[in-house]
């Protein structure tokens, strides 16, 4: 029985891995100008010098766009449009959609179930 749960434990874990798969393909963004509200549908393919993903709001409208992170500062964000009251920058693909507040990654994601497995197999 306890090969059972082991064995059916190990393919959960290989069939989660699986489905967080990347291919390396270039980020994703939404991509929206001036909206009123967070909701954006419109999702880009970032060119190869965008990595990572931005949101920011000024005078209550929303913009998603692919940006480049090493530009997430408040002094480059205001060169596109004064009076930024927030903004959030992240590096993995439609990261930009829900608001400004953490987001996690596939990898803490993959992490935490690895560790999890781990520990299930050895007690």
């Amino acid at each position: 029985m306890m090969a059972n749960v082991s064995t059916s434990s190990l393919l959960f874990g290989l069939l989660v891995l699986a489905m967080f798969w990347s291919q390396g393909d270039a980020l994703k963004c939404y991509e929206c100008e001036n909206s009123a509200t967070q909701s954006c549908i419109e999702n880009i393919v970032c060119k190869p010098d965008e990595d990572s993903c931005l949101l920011f709001m000024t005078y209550g409208k929303y913009f998603q766009r692919c940006w480049k992170f090493d530009e997430c500062n408040i002094n480059a964000i205001g060169k596109v449009s004064a009076g930024v009251f927030d903004y959030h920058c992240c590096q993995h693909d439609l990261c930009n959609a829900a608001g400004m507040g953490i987001t996690v990654s596939k990898a803490s994601i993959i992490s935490g179930l690895l560790v999890l497995l781990v520990v299930r197999f050895l007690f």
